[in-house]
């Protein structure tokens, strides 16, 4: 190494991003603090502009709350957001690294996934009574519940 510079840094600015084990809930604020981006070299900045209501903070941290529209789930009940991450330092080449979050969709915003939700439009007819009679099953309509 030349002289002046630390031989336990790396010359060039790399960073790592790691995606998170568990998935989160459509319309949940994300609550865990675990650090998903990190940089080589002290003093790095860490930023992120919000995809889907997701960013990751200075600190390496997912935060936000994840939303998606309608159209955007189509007949998924996972998505997958990709959150683009920049990681600079001055004198460096900024890098990007991809964190990707899995979201689970909740139709009608009881904090319960679909994929484990009987009811997904909360009209008080289950999913596969909606199916049977050839209803949408995300979307409330014509049926009526019965006692």
């Amino acid at each position: 190494k030349q002289k002046g510079t630390n031989p336990k840094v790396k010359d060039t600015l790399t960073a790592t991003g790691t995606n998170p084990a568990d998935p989160v809930v459509e319309g949940v604020p994300y609550t865990n603090t675990d650090v998903v981006v990190t940089a080589n070299k002290p003093g790095a900045t860490i930023s992120s502009t919000p995809v889907h209501g997701l960013s990751v903070n200075d600190k390496g941290q997912i935060t936000g709350t994840p939303s998606l529209t309608p159209e955007e789930w189509g007949t998924d009940e996972v998505k997958t957001v990709t959150i683009p991450v920049t990681v600079s330092h001055e004198g460096d080449q900024p890098v990007t690294v991809n964190v990707e979050v899995k979201v689970q969709r909740d139709t009608d915003g009881d904090r319960t996934p679909d994929v484990r939700d009987d009811d997904d439009d909360n009209d008080g007819i289950s999913d596969e009574i909606e199916k049977q009679k050839g209803t949408n099953p995300k979307v409330k309509d014509t049926l009526t519940a019965t006692g």
